[in-house]
């Protein structure tokens, strides 16, 4: 291989290097895809090193690809950190009673709690509730669409339905009082499920 095909092969890949790290800095920021483009920023950086070597009339380009690359990297793993964090909400219980909440609530300090002593409402003649309260324990707001769920049961144990209710915001250390309506006839128990956050 000559020279002059050897220098035009590494300014190959330092452009191929500059457009992974301009698309992976635009996908950095989307969630679902911020961890592929983690990989464009590593690619970028590779490039970029590999044609250090080579073109010294592109140093412009080689920065440019550097940072991008690097700035994409960073901005990746944040997202990617950030998202993971907030999707976890839930108790990870299964079903729960009344009494076994605040035992839960003690010893795993989750984002979103269920509050101790949450009650049946039976005063709609067509719809049964289950009302209390949800508490953030951390120090920030959380955004996104959040739901509790029951699992309903008549007098003789048996499933009968679910009860639901969302909300989308609960302030730092706030709490959110839900009123979840019941799916189902003749409940008279109903067991705690999870919350969940999206």
């Amino acid at each position: 291989m000559s020279k002059n095909e050897a220098t035009t092969q590494k300014f190959g890949l330092l452009t191929a290097g500059f457009v992974l790290s301009i698309i992976g800095v635009v996908m950095a920021v989307i969630p679902p895809i911020s961890a592929l483009a983690i990989v464009l920023g590593i690619l970028a950086i590779i490039f970029a090193s590999v044609a250090m070597k080579h073109n010294k009339g592109k140093n412009g380009i080689r920065v440019a690809t550097l940072v991008l690359g690097i700035l994409t990297v960073l901005i990746g793993v944040g997202v990617v950190s950030v998202n993971s964090s907030n999707n976890t909400t839930s108790t990870g219980s299964d079903d729960l009673t009344n009494e076994q909440v605040q035992q839960t609530s003690t010893t795993k300090k989750e984002k979103l709690t269920l509050d101790e002593g949450f009650t049946i409402d039976k005063n709609n003649p067509y719809w049964t509730y289950v009302d209390g309260y949800v508490t953030n324990n951390t120090d920030r707001a959380i955004s996104n669409y959040i739901q509790i769920r029951f699992n309903a049961y008549d007098a003789e144990g048996a499933s009968v339905g679910s009860c639901f209710d969302n909300v989308n915001n609960i302030d730092a250390g706030g709490k959110w009082k839900f009123h979840a309506m019941c799916t189902g006839d003749g409940i008279t128990t109903v067991k705690f499920k999870d919350i969940t956050g999206f």
